[in-house]
């Protein structure tokens, strides 16, 4: 017989017209790499039947009751850029991670590739501001600069827009100049309307698992009413930065599924080691606009988005395949970034800012070359816990805990005033 190995794995999703209903088949649906799946929670409840025996000896001897098949699976994905170039005057496309990040967060939203005429380096000026919008994050190429950063996406925050002239919310490490590149850049945000209702604003998944490489149809997973949540791993230095989904399924089918041929290829690119121009930036929130880039030594950063996902649990069944769930929505959460600070840093001075009630700007991205750059931005932190010390090898340094806050710097539309932002580009 053969024996399959437990190093082969797919992994598939697809985004529900209606709540619990999958694709008819998977074989044209969209792949993704990813680092792990763990099936072992996908389990149906099954319940003992309480009704009494005549003797002892009968005990335990009844059919289980077949319950509820909700369940969770967690799985990890790669963190990197689009693996794209967009074009001049083009809109960056949907790729598959950010449909996967606009299902977990509630917005998403593209903006084009452009060029400069020139301007300065907090307020350059556009060719066009085509799909650019406040608060949106766009990628600006450096081919000003000799030596190692000519070439690479600097991420910048959008704060304002006045004709072609374009407020940034920290200022470029170059000077712009005429027909410099600006390119396209997918902005993740949180959209409070999209999560709270999955069921009007078709916010659910289908997912596949398939765990060999060909036949052994049992060793093949359908999860159907799923949302999930995302959380930021691999932030570690030399480590690949990643995102852990926990995936909740309302249903999910095992056993007897058709093996899919599958038609198209699995998406995703290597990731770029962390610590290799990846940057931290803190500047203070009221020099938003008008002040240059700070960038920090740090030893750690942890980010959690703060963006949970709560399943909505019934005692009744109104789409096919939703037992007992009616959707999901989302909850009140803070959303956190606890950096290491060190080379010169100190928890005393950290301490006065919180007394001070100094609020910042936050930004931990990589610089790259266009289609590799991602970015995580907290527009408006304020210090959330006592600073503590913290040993750095053989030097002092300060653990601090940041807060987000929903900021007011680039006006109140949804994306503006989202107090975290993703940005693949």
């Amino acid at each position: 017989m053969a024996a399959k190995t437990i190093h082969s794995s797919r992994l598939a999703f697809r985004a529900e017209a209606t709540q619990g209903t999958g694709p008819t088949t998977w074989d044209d649906e969209q792949q993704i790499d990813h680092i792990s799946v763990d099936v072992s929670k996908i389990a149906q409840s099954l319940i003992a039947d309480p009704t009494l025996e005549t003797t002892i000896n009968a005990s335990g001897g009844r059919t289980m009751i077949k319950g509820l098949r909700s369940c969770e699976m967690p799985a990890s994905l790669k963190l990197t850029g689009s693996g794209v170039t967009t074009s001049a005057a083009s809109q960056i496309a949907l790729t598959p991670m950010m449909t996967i990040g606009k299902h977990c967060w509630g917005g998403i939203h593209r903006s084009n590739s452009t060029t400069l005429t020139g301007g300065t380096a907090t307020e350059p000026e556009f060719t066009a501001v085509t799909n650019i919008v406040v608060g949106c994050v766009v990628g600006f190429e450096d081919n000003t600069s000799p030596g190692v950063n000519a070439g690479k996406v600097f991420l910048r925050r959008v704060v304002a827009i006045d004709a072609l002239v374009v407020t940034l919310d920290r200022a470029l490490p170059f000077t712009p100049a005429a027909t410099d590149k600006v390119h396209g850049v997918a902005t993740i945000y949180f959209d409070e309307d999209y999560l709270t209702d999955s069921r009007a604003n078709t916010g659910t998944f289908s997912w596949f698992v398939q765990l060999a490489r060909s036949g052994a149809t049992d060793l093949c997973w359908e999860l159907l009413g799923t949302a999930a949540q995302l959380s930021f791993t691999g932030m570690t230095r030399n480590g690949l930065p990643g995102i852990d989904l926990n995936i909740m399924a309302a249903n999910f089918n095992h056993g007897g599924l058709t093996v899919p041929t599958w038609s198209g290829t699995s998406y995703g690119f290597a990731q770029l080691a962390i610590g290799r121009d990846t940057q931290f930036s803190l500047v203070e929130y009221s020099a938003v606009g008008a002040v240059a880039n700070v960038l920090m030594d740090c030893s750690s950063i942890a980010i959690e988005p703060g963006i949970p996902r709560v399943a909505l649990d019934t005692v009744t069944e109104v789409e096919d395949n939703m037992e007992g769930r009616a959707g999901y929505s989302t909850e009140p959460a803070p959303t956190t970034a606890t950096v290491t600070i060190g080379i010169g840093e100190h928890s005393g001075k950290y301490e006065t800012e919180l007394q001070a009630d100094t609020e910042y700007a936050l930004s931990y991205s990589q610089v790259a070359a266009a289609g590799k750059v991602w970015g995580i931005f907290m527009p408006k932190v304020q210090i959330g816990a006592n600073p503590s010390d913290a040993a750095i090898n053989a030097i002092h340094g300060a653990q601090i805990k940041f807060q987000a806050r929903v900021p007011d710097d680039a006006g109140t539309t949804t994306i503006a005033s989202s107090k975290i932002l993703l940005a693949i580009g």
